[in-house]
């Protein structure tokens, strides 16, 4: 499972919420349709505070899906012309699902960062 409630914060909550009401119209296979509106309401039930439910956790086949979605709404709005606060925005939900899948946030090994990979 990926991670659980406690570990996102509202700003994160929030930013996933905004990528993926964005793509919920944009997406037209039935099962990507039914993981997008069940990770909407859970994201919702965790930023409204219903405690009844429980904490935010995904299923592999969630995150692949939330990893297509988010990207989709990254490339859509970083396109050409866009502001500063969308490729922003963009950097900092590609971090955040990556944290969410559990890929490696690390920085990489020194020479990589010295030659820009």
């Amino acid at each position: 499972m990926g991670k659980t409630k406690g570990t996102l914060t509202r700003t994160d909550l929030e930013l996933l919420h905004e990528a993926l009401t964005y793509m919920r119209k944009r997406v037209f296979e039935q099962a990507e349709v039914v993981r997008v509106r069940g990770m909407i309401e859970r994201i919702e039930d965790c930023l409204l505070g219903a405690s009844e439910r429980a904490p935010f956790r995904l299923s592999p086949p969630e995150i692949e899906t939330l990893e297509r979605q988010v990207r989709s709404y990254c490339d859509a709005t970083t396109q050409r012309g866009a502001s500063a606060e969308a490729r922003d925005r963009a950097k900092q939900l590609e971090r955040l699902v990556a944290r969410i899948a559990g890929r490696s946030e690390g920085r990489g090994s020194w020479w990589r960062r010295l030659i820009g990979r």
